[in-house]
């Protein structure tokens, strides 16, 4: 189904899943120094 969500919640999930991926790295490295 082409109209089950607008293209923007794709772009949207995949900034957030970015987003949470760079901020767990960056909390596991002030964690390590």
């Amino acid at each position: 189904a082409p109209l089950s969500h607008p293209p923007w919640v794709t772009t949207t999930l995949g900034c957030f899943l970015i987003f949470t991926i760079v901020v767990d790295i960056l909390g596991n490295l002030l964690v390590i120094f």
